[in-house]
């Protein structure tokens, strides 16, 4: 998970980790949700960061808009630590 950071010093882009999201969520009164990434096969890139970020676990699925293989990462609130 990441958001653009225009008041960056250095004009990259600064991650917001998911145990920030968390404590923000926790702060607006939400205190369960899942973060999922539904990602074609073909995107090396995209499925090694959702393989070390979210999950190491996927499930293969057809995405129902493209019909695309696809993989799925899903992670509970509860297991961010």
């Amino acid at each position: 998970l990441a958001v653009s950071s225009p008041s960056s010093q250095d004009g990259l882009h600064r991650g917001l980790t998911l145990k920030e999201f968390k404590s923000g969520m926790k702060n607006a009164g939400i205190r369960d949700f899942y973060v999922e990434a539904i990602v074609g096969k073909d995107n090396d890139a995209s499925n090694a960061v959702s393989l070390s970020a979210i999950s190491s676990q996927r499930t293969e699925v057809i995405d129902s808009l493209s019909k695309t293989p696809c993989y799925r990462y899903e992670l509970a609130s509860n297991d961010i630590n």
